[in-house]
């Protein structure tokens, strides 16, 4: 996660994602959220198109600051890195983000976001997109023997293929 100096009006578009904390009392709040394609659609370059998460993040309010506790949990539908078939890829993710309230950027670590002292709700629909995101393994693939074996056939004969066709560019350094 990078660090931002935290602004809420960027994200009000978003308002069922709006976390009061105002009045709240000190200790553990718990709160859910369920998103899915409709939530990845109003993000203009969204890798994710389609997925259906679980949210769950327990604030914890202390007297000087806030720490929100992510978990998430999901299936997201992509294609297969491998094969370039479709399919279902169970995703979690968990973080936490530390929320201070100060006017200006002060020392920051990639866990730490301010706010103006004077908001009253924070809103996690950027988070949550970014920790979705996050929860993204670098190479999509099928489970073990799920790929299309028609797919894999016509990859092994490319690859067979290419290894037979001699590049004399190759040849000096033999």
């Amino acid at each position: 996660m990078r660090s931002i100096f935290w602004r809420i009006d960027a994200m009000r578009r978003f308002g069922t994602f709006d976390i009061p904390f105002t009045g709240l009392s000190l200790g553990t709040h718990r709160y859910q959220f369920n998103i899915d394609k409709a939530f990845f659609d109003h993000f203009e370059f969204s890798e994710i198109d389609n997925a259906q998460f679980n949210i769950t993040i327990d604030l914890e309010k202390q007297s000087n600051m806030m720490i929100l506790h992510f978990d998430l949990k999901g299936e997201i539908e992509t294609i297969c890195d491998t094969c370039g078939d479709d399919f279902s890829l169970k995703a979690s993710f968990k973080d936490r983000v530390i929320i201070k309230f100060g006017e200006e950027e002060i020392d920051q670590s990639e866990e730490i976001l301010v706010i103006a002292p004077n908001e009253h709700q924070i809103n996690v629909a950027d988070l949550i997109y970014e920790f979705a995101h996050l929860s993204l393994p670098t190479r999509k693939v099928h489970p073990v023997g799920m790929c299309n074996k028609e797919a894999l056939k016509k990859l092994e004969k490319l690859e067979h293929d290419s290894e037979e066709i001699e590049d004399p560019r190759w040849e000096s350094l033999k």
